[in-house]
């Protein structure tokens, strides 16, 4: 129920915040998605991992800014209002 809890979000919105929490607790006490996202925060607790999700994650946003900036039809207008 937890997993269609979270996939559906048209339900999610229509659960009281009390309910949420619950599920939630639930949901972090499953020994199988404990299991799953337990490499992830092993990898986080690296300080060189963190590093490069950070720069990939810095990197990731210069290219989409750039992406804007050459082919968004409002690109000049939102240069002249940044000063860039």
């Amino acid at each position: 129920m937890t997993t269609d809890f979270l996939k559906r979000p048209q339900v999610a919105a229509r659960v009281a915040t009390d309910n949420k929490v619950r599920v939630v607790e639930e949901f972090t006490r499953d020994e199988g998605v404990a299991a799953t996202a337990r490499p992830a925060c092993k990898a986080m607790s690296d300080d060189t991992a963190r590093f490069q999700v950070s720069h990939a994650q810095a990197e990731r946003g210069r290219q989409a800014r750039e992406h804007f900036e050459d082919t968004h039809p409002v690109a000049p207008a939102v240069r002249d209002m940044t000063g860039r």
